[in-house]
């Protein structure tokens, strides 16, 4: 992700409007150029939020429960929760994936899905399938994606993906000891 630090109002880059397409071509033959337009993509800065907060630098120093630092923490905190509160005010200019994204049936659907211990690891192959069918996988790196999960579904993630690692760790020790472990293989411990 481009973070930009500004110190003026208006930042103003470049789109590329119209996408060339490739062309083929016969040996010996002159080679076409194609045209490409750049549209002005305009960021004006006119608002911003802060969390200032009054210190009373004799009452800081005269305290010992409450120092600069944790100040700072909590301003912090404060403004991650208020930014996490306006990304997802966003959510209607986002992509959708829903039960038709899952099973492959519709696109951007806003079904919502049942999170299962049996269907997580179909979920994240789906993710994944969705980005390689819309040529999204430059455009994640580039620009970064996320996933907002709820808690429970966030745990059967968590949970699966703890299951593939003990899985590979029982497949590394296969691989190096055969079926008859020897001394100090983990799958004699088990």
């Amino acid at each position: 992700m481009n973070v930009r630090y500004s110190d003026v109002r208006t930042i103003v880059n470049s789109v590329l409007s119209t996408e060339p397409a490739v062309a083929a071509g016969t040996r010996g033959t002159a080679a076409a150029f194609a045209d490409f337009a750049l549209t002005a993509d305009t960021l004006t800065i006119s608002t911003y939020e802060d969390l200032p907060i009054y210190i009373d630098e004799a009452d800081r120093h005269q305290q010992t429960y409450f120092n600069q630092m944790q100040i700072a923490d909590y301003q912090a905190k404060k403004i991650g929760e208020r930014l996490e509160t306006v990304t997802l005010a966003e959510h209607a200019s986002w992509v959708n994936f829903g039960v038709g994204d899952l099973n492959n049936t519709s696109t951007d659907d806003a079904t919502q899905i049942a999170v299962s211990a049996t269907n997580v690891d179909d979920l994240v192959r789906a993710i994944k399938r969705k980005l390689y069918t819309n040529n999204a996988i430059e455009a994640a790196l580039e620009r970064g994606m996320f996933i907002v999960w709820r808690p429970a579904d966030h745990e059967l993630l968590e949970g699966f993906a703890q299951a593939w690692n003990k899985i590979k760790g029982l497949l590394k020790s296969f691989l190096i000891y055969g079926e008859n472990p020897g001394v100090g293989n983990a799958l004699q411990a088990a």
